[in-house]
């Protein structure tokens, strides 16, 4: 048979058809239907298919499941039936004529396309390189003759040349003086260098004390001496910067040691006073709502930034109805001004009063409710008081027809017993549906027959 959920959650809603065997949801990625809520458990929950219809059923989850606003473990589903959870809210719907939506196939990938054939092209023929004719070779003249004139500008022009390079020569020798002045003074520096040096000497090279600093932070870290390994990097020499380098490398690595292993103590140290303080506790005493309060403050205090302070300021809050003062001291300075939300005070008391439902104590439910709205003049914001009470009402009459029913079944039982002539049984029966039906109505109904039987007993 098919079915879906119909989901309304942050303002959207949405249909979620059930497929397979079983669909998980929660807020963890890894469900089938994934709910980000705070109120919402990682895997809070499992809709099984069970012959042609569907059961739910709770993952143990932290805050419960409640269906037509009761809390279940298990519970056949039925069209029509709301499921809720943290903030979200889940209507189951079977229908045989409601079909899931077909599973798309695998796409079909395009033929790849044959690549093109290139069709060779006839290289270029360069063409032929032009030929030149050489030039015709030009005539031969006769040497000029010279003229008088001709023989004296050639005569002054010599003697200009001779005097040109006499000038030369003296140039070329001051050249020479500078280059033996520079080689003296060459000299001059070279002697002072070797005097320095035979004055002072050569000092011997500094020693780097790092490499050995090294392998001591190493040997002291694999005893587990962090912290004496960490004061040896003081003694490094930082002018070798390479093995400097090295030195801080391992100081940091004894650090980041050290407070791992802190880390990893303070996880055991925490688990430990969970298991045998908080959980043991509360399981042994699940009444006594000052002693787990007690030992829930005693580990928000010494683990305030535990993966488990919410789990236990949960656990404090349906204890006691009020947040413990590790939290009202965390929100002080915030919007709420350290009060706590009238939406998980309630999440609290359902969470709280599901346990005494299930026992069929319907008096033990209603008691809780009473505690809680007590507590909520200390703990809710007053402009929210009214939707907290609203919601409370709301659970509060689920609780009581849910009464109702079981105790018109008890009736019929009594009836039955009463027949075989056992008036003693019936008496006890009644006294106990008394004490814990919780609806004055009931409790009346239940003195009147108490009367009648002690009527029937004296005849």
């Amino acid at each position: 048979m098919a079915a879906r959920l119909v989901v309304q959650f942050q303002g959207a809603e949405f249909g979620f058809d059930l497929r397979g065997e079983a669909v998980r949801v929660g807020s963890a990625s890894s469900n089938g239907l994934v709910l980000r809520d705070p109120g919402v458990g990682k895997e809070h929950f499992e809709v099984r298919r069970q012959g042609q219809g569907w059961r739910l059923v709770d993952l143990e989850s932290a805050t419960g499941t409640r269906v037509n606003g009761l809390f279940v473990n298990r519970q056949d589903l039925a069209t029509g039936d709301v499921i809720a959870v943290g903030e979200a809210r889940l209507t189951f719907q079977a229908d045989e004529a409601v079909e899931p939506a077909p599973i798309p196939g695998a796409p079909v990938a395009a033929p790849i396309p044959a690549a093109p054939v290139a069709i060779p092209r006839a290289a270029p023929v360069a063409p032929p390189a032009p030929v030149y004719a050489a030039p015709p070779p030009a005539p031969r003249r006769p040497p000029p003759r010279h003229s008088p004139r001709d023989r004296d500008r050639d005569r002054d022009r010599d003697r200009d040349r001779d005097e040109e390079q006499r000038h030369r020569g003296s140039r070329r020798g001051g050249g020479g003086a500078a280059g033996a002045m520079a080689l003296v003074l060459l000299a001059v520096v070279v002697v002072v260098a070797i005097g320095l040096f035979q004055k002072y000497g050569i000092k011997e090279a500094k020693k780097d004390p790092n490499p050995a600093l090294v392998a001591e932070i190493q040997a002291l870290s694999k005893q587990g001496k962090y912290e004496e390994a960490m004061r040896r990097e003081a003694e490094a020499d930082p002018s070798f910067h390479d093995t400097y380098k090295e030195v801080v490398w391992e100081a940091g690595a004894a650090k980041k040691r050290m407070e791992e292993g802190r880390a990893a103590q303070q996880e055991q140290d925490a688990e430990q006073f969970y298991t045998e303080r908080v959980k043991a506790y509360r399981e042994a005493n699940p009444d006594d709502g000052g002693g787990i309060a007690l030992r829930c403050d005693e580990f928000l205090q010494k683990f305030p930034e535990h993966r488990r302070c919410e789990e236990v300021e949960f656990y404090r809050l349906r204890a006691t109805g009020e947040p413990s003062p590790a939290w009202l001291e965390k929100r002080k300075g915030g919007a709420a001004g350290g009060a706590v939300s009238w939406s998980d005070l309630t999440r609290a008391a359902e969470a709280e009063s599901i346990r005494f439902v299930e026992a069929g104590n319907y008096a033990g439910a209603f008691a809780v409710y009473e505690r809680f709205e007590r507590a909520a003049a200390r703990s809710v914001l007053p402009e929210f008081m009214g939707s907290f009470r609203e919601e409370c009402n709301r659970v509060k009459a689920g609780i009581e027809k849910r009464a109702r029913k079981d105790f018109e079944k008890f009736e019929e039982d009594a009836m039955v017993i009463e027949d075989r002539g056992d008036i003693a049984q019936v008496e006890e029966l009644y006294k106990k549906a008394r004490d814990t039906c919780g609806i004055q109505e009931l409790r009346a109904r239940c003195d009147a027959e108490l009367e009648r039987l002690r009527g029937v007993r004296r005849r």
